[in-house]
């Protein structure tokens, strides 16, 4: 599979191994999610690299399909499954061992409660990963 994202930016900033890149905005800005909105016209996205660039240097963005996916099914449907998880837990857990009559209100609880922990813990999970794998988003040089 091939990038699905392909965008040329301008390199705004640059820190310690990552590069914030301002992308213009275009149509297919409303799905992806890995940028930040500046002022409705241009984007910012952050990316882990080895090379350097400096400052107002024109560069293309690419950005894996296969990556791209994966991300958002970390991002977005493990906290999900984990909060039906935690809910029915809670449920389950209620009626067999304590008080049935609470076992709504403990399971709601408890599901909010996975659904939390969840959503924090693979947000760490997604950037530790996109930290040591770089492939995610490839930056090259314009010529």
């Amino acid at each position: 599979m091939g990038s699905v994202i392909d965008e040329i930016g301008i390199v705004r900033d640059t820190v310690e191994g990552m590069v914030v890149v301002g992308i213009e905005q275009n149509s297919r800005c409303q799905a992806c999610g890995m940028c930040s909105n500046i002022d409705g016209r241009e984007r910012r996205l952050t990316a882990y690299t080895d090379e350097t660039f400096q400052v107002g240097e024109r560069i293309q963005v690419c950005i894996e399909g296969k990556n791209l996916l994966l991300a958002a099914f970390i991002i977005y449907m493990v906290p999900l499954l984990d909060m039906f998880i935690g809910y029915f837990a809670g449920y389950y857990l209620t009626r067999k061992f304590w008080n049935p009559d609470m076992s709504s209100m403990i399971a709601g609880l408890s599901g909010g409660i996975f659904f939390v922990l969840s959503f924090l813990f693979s947000r760490q999970l997604n950037k530790k990963w996109e930290r040591n794998n770089k492939t995610m988003i490839t930056l090259k040089r314009i010529e």
